[in-house]
């Protein structure tokens, strides 16, 4: 597959139509912590001035501005967001945030409009297309010759990642509990010590991503003791909207200068004048961004002169792309958690780099895409991973194989299903007494030695107008009933548990059973929030498996994230039908190896 630059234009346009221009959430709290404020939103109640229901509360509002009608009426920058609360914290309100019952509205940052900018321009979209050809070759370049010797607790496969950087383009494919971030940690803590002349830039998907990323790379270099200290001290966490708790011990990633500089910028850039300005006040606004932007590009000069890895997000990158090729070509770009980045993020960034390497697994989350136009999903829905090998029939690419996570019932299942058969329990981990011991307990009626469990659910979901979705009675009331008798008999904590769903209403439905059960503390959450997350039990509720979303190949990555945060006990809710039917690609789960799974009441 391959398209023009005309086509990304087209693509990116297209996609910029079906964005709203803001989004509008009920408040059920709102309570001040320190200078900013926590306000809680209700999901369901989303509405988009486009008309659009599907809405994500995601990192992609941090930035937004804000806004509500009081009295008395306020606005707000959204500094951070947090999705596992559906909320949000607030900062520099000009008045009390609104309390339950009331509206906010939020006004989206347009997050396109830096894509599509860079994709006119006529010399660097030409460089940028060109890269398709270099990710879909498999070209050895003149080995770095750094060692794995530094981690000699590293497995197989991940020493053997350490050969990627000598190729131009590489992947680092990490299926669930595979210890990719440990991976691409000790892999570039190992460029940083043997190869300090090296110029690595790491981004990655969102700020999540970046900063686990970047801590990985710090811890890796602690553990090799004191003598690397002064390594340490050569990364460099670049943006304002860093998760702070990451940081915490670590403060030497953080440069505070670049945090105030990008506040002012963002500050500024809010308050741009509206269209019937005078030109005065037009030139002042210009000319106070234009002198912070060259602060910050000073700034960002001395950085990179005085560090080996510099961290930040693919939007961040974007927006300082100039910035960054006026410091000529890395030596390593590291994209982590790629396979959720759209083509078009990722070719624009490309040439900034001598060697590319691609962390992730293209078997989970992909790129989200609104649009349904064509070249809108071929340029933003598709990830670099369409250019990956299997690991066998590629140099450049690498399997992780071994995983420390789930039991290894749940480890052959997911395996067989989503990865050829390739996914298997560490030796390290099956030969540790505790690993098994901790996966191996009982829950409800379910014995210590079963591991994949599904229980019987007679009906099939419908839809709710009460609830505004698709939801199961039978199968909330089953899994309330099911976890109030496992804590009752304290066989687990409510914090080992978590229960995943594809939709929201059945989210919402669930939280009310478990209300109504007196069970507090437990973890319900949508399957695209889990990523990354693991649990001690995890039950999956997937309320109609014939939806076409989940029959399809996005249906089947979503499954997979689901069923693999498992550790110990995976627990799924079927209906006869979806459990006995074998794999015809029409029924949930496709491919699922059905003899491993006991029943469960």
């Amino acid at each position: 597959m391959t398209f023009s630059v005309s086509d990304v234009q087209e693509g990116l346009r297209a996609e910029s139509q079906d964005l709203p221009d803001s989004l509008s959430f009920k408040v059920t709290a709102s309570r001040r912590i320190d200078d900013a404020w926590h306000v809680e939103l209700d999901p369901e109640t989303a509405t988009a001035d486009n008309g659009k229901r599907n809405i994500v509360l995601d990192e992609a509002l941090e930035g937004a501005r804000a806004w509500w009608s009081g009295p008395p009426k306020g606005k707000a920058d959204v500094m951070a967001v947090i999705p596992e609360e559906s909320a949000l914290l607030l900062s520099s309100a000009t008045s009390t945030p609104p309390s339950n019952g009331h509206w906010i509205r939020i006004y989206t940052q347009d997050y396109l409009s830096i894509l599509r900018d860079i994709w006119q321009r006529t010399d660097w979209s030409t460089r940028a297309i060109s890269y398709q050809e270099v990710l879909s070759r498999v070209s050895p370049l003149e080995p770095i010759g750094i060692s794995p010797a530094l981690f000699p607790h590293l497995r197989s496969a991940q020493r053997k990642a350490f050969d990627l950087l000598d190729y131009e383009t590489s992947f680092l494919w990490g299926p669930p509990g595979t210890g990719k971030t440990t991976t691409l940690g000790a892999l570039m803590a190992t460029c940083v010590v043997q190869k300090p002349k090296l110029r690595i830039l790491l981004v990655g998907t969102t700020n999540q991503a970046v900063d686990q990323a970047l801590v990985a790379v710090d811890r890796a270099l602690e553990k090799l003791g004191r003598d690397y200290t002064d390594q340490r001290r050569r990364l460099c966490r670049f943006g304002s909207r860093f998760i702070a708790e990451h940081y915490q011990g670590r403060d030497h990633l953080i440069p505070i200068q670049d945090k105030e500089l990008l506040h002012k910028l963002r500050r500024v850039e809010l308050e741009k004048p509206d269209e019937g300005a005078t030109p005065e006040a037009l030139a002042k606004w210009h000319q106070q961004r234009q002198q912070l932007r060259d602060r910050i590009r000073a700034q960002m000069a001395a950085l990179f002169r005085e560090k080996s890895i510099v961290a930040m997000t693919a939007t961040r990158a974007a927006h300082s792309l100039d910035d960054l090729n006026s410091l000529g070509q890395f030596d390593l770009l590291v994209f982590d958690e790629a396979s959720q980045l759209g083509l078009a993020n990722v070719l624009c960034l490309l040439p900034l780099a001598r060697r590319l390497l691609f962390a992730g697994d293209d078997r989970q989350l992909s790129p989200i895409v609104t649009s349904q136009n064509k070249k809108a999903i071929a340029v933003l829905g598709k990830s670099p991973f369409i250019y990956r090998g299997t690991g066998a029939d590629r140099g450049n690419t690498v399997m992780l194989d071994e995983q420390s996570r789930m039991a290894e019932q749940i480890c052959r299942a997911v395996g067989e299903a989503f990865y050829f058969g390739k996914l298997k329990v560490a030796g390290d981990a099956l030969s540790a007494p505790t690993w098994a011991q901790e996966r191996t307990f009982k829950f409800a009626d379910i014995g210590g030695d079963s591991a994949l469990n599904a229980v019987d659910v007679a009906a099939e979901g419908q839809w709710s107008q009460k609830y505004r979705g698709l939801i199961r009675h039978e199968s909330a009331t089953k899994i309330a009933e099911m976890m109030a008798g496992a804590l009752s008999a304290r066989q687990v904590s409510a914090s080992d548990i978590v229960v995943l769903t594809p939709f929201r209403a059945q989210r919402v439905l669930i939280k009310n059973c478990l209300y109504h059960q007196g069970v507090k503390g437990v973890k319900v959450s949508t399957v695209h929030r889990s990523q990354g997350s693991e649990a001690k039990v995890v039950i999956f509720d997937p309320v109609k498996g014939n939806e076409d979303f989940l029959t399809n190949s996005e249906g089947a990555r979503l499954i997979n994230v689901a069923l693999s945060r498992a550790m110990g006990k995976l627990i799924l809710f079927l209906s006869p039908g979806k459990r006995n039917r074998r794999a015809t690609g029409q029924s949930w789960p496709a491919r699922w190896p059905h003899q491993g799974v006991q029943p469960a009441t």
